[in-house]
């Protein structure tokens, strides 16, 4: 007769279709005999195992030999000796008095054909040697365990529980935002609270509530108690201030299960003095860690570090890296924070690391292995944020000095100008008033003129400038005068002054040829052609720029060919040489979608497009010119949104459409962060000889309701579609492809191509880190390919981008 002591289930099963086709596949293995299901407390390891269990059961019961299944709860065993009268007792023996139990256990299992189920074996492991021996005695025993660590047998396959699957955004690929399942899970025990609760009403703060637990079942059943006093907005706010509103006062509900910080703390419970030292030092970590950072911040050995992996508390991800869930994290830096001593200590060590993390990039970064360098920082940039905060809120000039160069270049490569800006500031505000004659504060002041030119704060930019040239003249450091002056000279030609600019150009050449810096040298020599550019000597211009160009290549710096190659190309198109100019401006695009040099993205479009107009390709200038527009909005760079606006201004007037073109002259002419005054100002020269007054008159009204946003997205809506729709006349594109790609997936392929990280996709979509990893899976999938390299060269096969 065949057995079943499976406890009935008072609440429906949700989802998890994958996991349990998974773990019946593996129990119907015969080499698989011993499974555990492992995973953090709350993850739904014991509903998960009774519902393989009641389905395993229905599957033999058609079968040949039907198994018997029976359910073996540890929770409330404490005494390792108890683990074999619960057997029995779930079995039905009843063993003998005065005699070893283990014998008599060991003899009744032998050639029975059941599945044991055991509960929560974690606080057992000491007595996970009985399992072997059941197996060995028992040769038709199949065991399926749940438990917070591996047991760490050699007969052991594991199953890692993750969460359930829940979205980042409101799907967009033809998936109802109840297809999935943590949501199901949520609206479920809301409605049970709330009958009328609604979804729509919800959506947004729903899906805040699932990203925060990270799809945890016992996350979102306790979030869940609270929609009759909150929004679910508010209560995922709760949960972002502390683990506590993470609690529920259900009478029927398991004590360990009632709250988080209990299911956290039965956890905690179970690590040894070091294991839980290391635990609290990890939370100081953001986004995750690698095995060398958890060493020297946290003082995790090996052995430690994967002791906590083991016992579900530290995660690794197939690259190696490590990181904790945001809840688990919450709960250790609660421990680090009992411990203010250990906290200072720890906070102090990760500062020290990322900065020499940082400072250890900076040769990389300025030649050979520049790409490499930047995709390090982009993995660790949280990290490098939190270290750069401390090293500023603690006044640590040493730090502050050897992180600034790698933090500024990264900043400046990746266009995230509004941060370096904040970031550099709070350093000056506090070195101010601790160091206000230091040579870090000079420096930090020349990288803050260099995020003011960036977002056209010009006033700040120069004073920014001056006072740190006077600090650094104090110190002789003439290679950061050199950065200085360099830095001076692009806010000197943008203020329309290239005379000026030219002179700070050759003092800065002159220095950094001194110090014998070839990555300065080529640097100056980059400014020095942009200088004579502006004054209209080509010449000039063209040696400069090449000679930067071949110092570049020789030293591997990417960064400055393209920026370098960009300016060449405007020198060959005043020159008449449109075709050399296009390739030129092609061959700096690819470089910097290469490596991700944001800022030369919009530059390289635009002088691709000015070219391709030239040549007569109407169609792809359009193209480049809305690509341009369009990132330079993102990025939020004035001068290059008032850049691609002139050019679209120079094509309205080339087609005619002179009453057009004046209102975004009206914009652009003098708007502060236009550095073509001379070139708009002759277009409206232009516009005035050719409309009557009161048209003129009327177009500058109009223009004059406009501002600069408006017009680029103005400009994007009239010339976008019809760019993108002759980009797709040849008959190609996604009709290929089986699946096609979604708008949203189309738009993430194309800031992939700008050479934007996942963390920048999602920054700049306001999207989570993992949704942009979905979205990108997705795209693999339907490409066909397994990397970003190999996406790019499928897009462009399929005319794509």
């Amino acid at each position: 007769m065949v057995a079943y002591n499976i406890p009935p289930q008072l609440t429906p099963f949700v989802g998890r279709s994958d996991d349990l086709d998974s773990i019946l596949t593996r129990l119907t293995n015969p080499d698989c005999r011993l499974l555990t299901l492992a995973g953090q407390g709350g993850i739904g390891k014991t509903r998960l195992a009774l519902e393989a269990a009641r389905l395993f059961d229905a599957r033999q019961a058609a079968g040949d030999r039907p198994r018997s299944v029976y359910f073996v709860p540890l929770q409330g065993i404490s005494a390792s000796n108890s683990i074999v009268p619960a057997i029995a007792e779930s079995v039905g023996l009843s063993l003998y008095q005065g005699t070893d139990p283990k014998p008599q256990l060991l003899k009744a299992l032998r050639g029975q054909s059941l599945l044991l189920v055991l509960d929560n074996f974690e606080h057992l492991l000491d007595e996970a040697g009985l399992l072997s021996e059941i197996l060995s005695d028992a040769p038709d025993v199949k065991i399926l365990t749940t438990s917070r660590e591996a047991l760490n047998l050699q007969e052991e396959w594991l199953y890692l529980v993750q969460g359930m699957v829940y979205p980042r955004i409101l799907p967009a690929n033809g998936m109802a935002l109840e297809d999935y399942s943590a949501v199901r899970l949520f609206l479920y025990h809301a409605r049970r609270i709330q009958p009328d609760f609604s979804l729509e009403a919800e959506r947004e703060g729903i899906l805040a509530i699932c990203s925060l637990v990270e799809g945890m079942p016992l996350g979102l059943e306790l979030a869940s108690t609270w929609v009759r006093s909150l929004s679910c907005a508010e209560i995922a706010q709760e949960i972002q201030r502390g683990i506590d509103v993470l609690e529920t006062t259900s009478r029927n509900i398991q004590p360990r299960h009632r709250s988080m910080r209990a299911v956290l703390n039965q956890s905690w419970k179970l690590l040894s003095v070091t294991q839980q030292a290391v635990f609290r030092r990890l939370s100081v970590f953001r986004n995750g860690f690698t095995r060398e950072a958890g060493a020297y911040v946290a003082g995790a050995p090996l052995r430690t570090l994967s002791a906590l992996v083991d016992k579900s508390l530290v995660r690794r991800d197939h690259a190696g890296r490590y990181d904790l869930h945001e809840l688990i994290r919450q709960f250790a830096a609660e421990q680090l924070a009992a411990a203010p001593d250990d906290a200072q200590e720890t906070n102090a060590r990760h500062c020290a690391f990322y900065v020499r993390f940082l400072d250890s990039r900076w040769d990389q970064l300025k030649g050979w292995g520049q790409k490499e360098a930047l995709l390090e920082i982009d993995s660790e940039i949280e990290n490098v944020r939190l270290a750069w905060n401390w090293a500023v809120s603690e006044g640590c000039e040493a730090e502050i000095n050897q992180a600034l160069h790698s933090l500024w270049f990264y900043y400046d490569t990746r266009s995230l100008y509004r941060e370096g800006a904040e970031a550099f500031d709070r350093a000056i505000r506090k070195l101010s008033e601790c160091a206000p004659d230091s040579l870090a504060l000079g420096r930090v002041l020349a990288r803050q003129g260099s995020m003011g030119y960036s977002l056209s704060r010009n006033d700040l930019s120069a004073a920014c400038y001056e006072r740190s040239l006077r600090l650094l003249e104090r110190y002789d450091d003439y290679q950061e005068m050199a950065f200085t002056l360099l830095k001076w000279s692009e806010l000197a030609w943008r203020l329309h002054k290239p005379i000026q600019g030219t002179r700070l150009a050759r003092r800065c050449l002159s220095l950094y040829r001194q110090s014998g810096d070839e990555w300065g040298i080529a640097l100056a020599l980059h400014e020095l052609g942009i200088c004579y550019f502006v004054l209209d000597r080509f010449d000039l211009a063209r040696d400069m720029l090449l000679e930067s160009v071949a110092l570049n290549r020789q030293n591997g710096n990417q960064w400055g060919i393209a920026a370098a190659l960009q300016i060449l190309s405007s020198v060959e198109q005043d020159a008449g040489n449109y075709a050399e100019a296009k390739r030129l401006g092609l061959e700096s695009l690819d470089i910097s979608r290469d490596i991700g040099l944001h800022w030369c993205l919009p530059l390289a479009h635009e002088a691709i497009a000015f070219s391709a107009y030239r040549l007569g390709e109407r169609e792809a200038a359009a193209q480049h010119l809305c690509r341009a527009l369009r990132l330079s909005l993102d990025y939020q760079i004035m001068a290059f949104i008032t850049e691609a606006i002139t050019l679209f201004i120079e094509v309205k007037l080339d087609e005619g459409e002179v009453a057009e073109a004046v209102e975004l002259l009206t914009v652009v002419h003098r708007h502060p962060a236009n550095w073509l005054r001379r070139e708009t100002g002759a277009y409206l020269t232009k516009a005035q000889q050719v409309l009557p007054p009161e048209d003129y008159q009327a177009a500058v009204a109009r223009g004059r309701r406009l501002d600069l946003d408006m017009a680029a997205k103005s400009l994007l809506a009239e010339y976008e579609g019809t760019a993108q729709t002759a980009a797709m006349t040849d008959g190609s594109t996604q009709q290929n492809l089986t699946d096609p790609l979604t708008e949203r997936e189309l738009e993430i392929l194309r800031l992939v191509a700008d050479g934007l990280s996942n963390r920048e996709i999602a920054d700049a979509l306001v999207l989570a880190l993992s949704t942009v990893k979905w979205y990108t899976n997705q795209m693999y999938s339907k490409l066909g390919v397994n990397s970003r390299t190999q996406a790019l060269v499928r897009a462009r096969e399929l005319n794509l981008l």
